[in-house]
């Protein structure tokens, strides 16, 4: 339970921190720090397409953590109310605490893959769209 609590706690507050960094790039109100980030090697990628890049993939392990999070929350309250002491009960309600912003995320996170969804649906339409002028270009022994 512990682990569970504590890797969601340190996605969460990296998101945020990658989301911070990505806001004030956006602005150009300062210079932003250098940081372990710009450190990554991402051919291609400025400093504010790297964070957002890295920010997208950490919210998918989220999704991916919170998903088993939710899979596992039945089991474990029926097995914390069956083997745990009466003592250990406000570990308890952390772990429900956790439930409840797994929830909220899930519904935050629906919400925005189907932004993303249209987005790559319409990115990959404009530049792989089969408009048929490369048809007179395929050599006839295809055929």
């Amino acid at each position: 339970m512990s682990w569970a609590i504590g890797l969601h706690d340190q996605l969460v507050k990296y998101i945020g921190y990658l989301q911070d960094r990505i806001n004030l790039m956006s602005n150009n109100s300062s210079e932003v720090p250098i940081d372990h980030i710009d450190a990554i090697h991402l051919p291609g990628l400025n400093r504010k397409e790297k964070a957002n890049v890295i920010k997208i993939e950490l919210g998918n392990r989220l999704a991916s953590h919170n998903e088993l999070v939710e899979e596992w929350s039945e089991n474990l309250m029926w097995l914390w109310d069956h083997c745990q002491p009466v003592e250990n009960q406000s570990f308890l309600n952390t772990w429900k605490a956790l439930l409840q912003d797994v929830r909220k995320e899930g519904y935050a996170n629906s919400i925005n893959s189907v932004d993303i969804d249209e987005t790559l649906e319409d990115d990959i339409l404009h530049e792989v769209a089969d408009d048929g002028e490369d048809a007179n270009d395929v050599p006839q022994s295809y055929f």
